[in-house]
């Protein structure tokens, strides 16, 4: 009977913050602020191109974007066109947050446009490509205080043409030319 009560009483000790935990996170998604913008976290769903999509039959995963002032700031997103294949290789089964890296490829040549990685449905970094396959630009996302990211761009021969830190602030990515380029 002690046995049991204990045995209880671990089990709460030790599962009990991590509940919490995730209620207090589910509190923070998709939330409006006291202007009726959107602010902090959402879910969004995407496409068979890893871009938005609010229609239920396109959607094949899902990720969190970030808004700061009622405007999306992360992960900076492009134009469908129709032109890529998406490689997707996750961890799950399921349609829920991308986890995993995917590979964007266009569909008539099969060369690699782009490139990333997912964690939990959070971007942590990607990389785009010239048709020649040398890196174009590679941009790795931080979650400190704010969002920030370092970013890099190459020329057509891979050699660094500039490196820079963006950050987010009031709604807009600032740059913060914390990195110096060697000549």
């Amino acid at each position: 009977m002690i046995r049991s009560v204990l045995s209880i009483v671990v089990l709460i000790t030790l599962f009990g913050p991590s509940i919490n935990a995730q209620d207090g996170l589910n509190d923070t998604i998709n939330q409006l602020d006291i202007n009726g913008e959107k602010t902090g976290f959402w879910i969004e769903s995407l496409d068979n191109e890893l871009l938005p999509t609010i229609k239920k039959n396109e959607v094949i995963t899902s990720r969190y974007c970030y808004y700061d002032h009622g405007k999306r700031v992360y992960p900076i997103i492009g134009i469908s066109s129709g032109k890529y294949l998406l490689e997707y290789r996750t961890s799950r089964s399921d349609t829920s947050l991308i986890d995993g890296a995917y590979n964007l490829r266009r569909k008539k040549s099969g060369i690699l446009e782009e490139e990333g990685f997912y964690k939990n449905g959070i971007l942590l970094w990607t990389k785009t490509y010239y048709k020649n396959g040398k890196v174009n630009e590679f941009i790795q996302y931080r979650f400190d205080s704010s969002i920030s990211c370092i970013c890099e761009r190459y020329t057509s021969k891979g050699e660094v043409i500039e490196r820079w830190c963006d950050e987010v602030r009031s709604g807009k990515w600032r740059s913060r030319p914390e990195l110096q380029i060697d000549q």
